[in-house]
């Protein structure tokens, strides 16, 4: 796993974060991709994180084919993904599997 800080395409880490950069690493921006690794039956619907600001481009890129009943995560700042993802499981899906990933690293 890489953790892609900086990008020569990205514009700027406040303005547009890396995950949202299409084409760092094939066709998709890291956020797509990861959502669309997550898109199966066996796991319940991917939910894509990201702070309020960045929402609209979370939508966008999450409503492009392929990405099937995906919903955006917001989250009021940095590194606030941990309680929202508690509260979360404690609304419950059934048994439903929860796997949990960073959208801007590259598996």
């Amino acid at each position: 796993m890489r953790r892609v800080w900086r990008s020569p395409v990205a514009l700027s880490h406040k303005g547009f974060p890396n995950q949202f950069t299409p084409r760092l690493i094939g066709e998709d921006s890291l956020f797509r991709a990861c959502a669309r690794r997550f898109a199966m039956a066996a796991f319940a619907q991917p939910l894509g994180p990201s702070m309020t600001e960045f929402r609209f481009m979370a939508l966008v890129q999450l409503g492009n084919p392929g990405i099937s009943e995906a919903t955006v995560m917001l989250e009021p700042s940095l590194r606030k993904t941990a309680p929202k993802l508690l509260h979360l499981q404690a609304q419950g899906e059934g048994d439903a599997r929860m796997p949990v990933a960073p959208f801007d690293h590259v598996i």
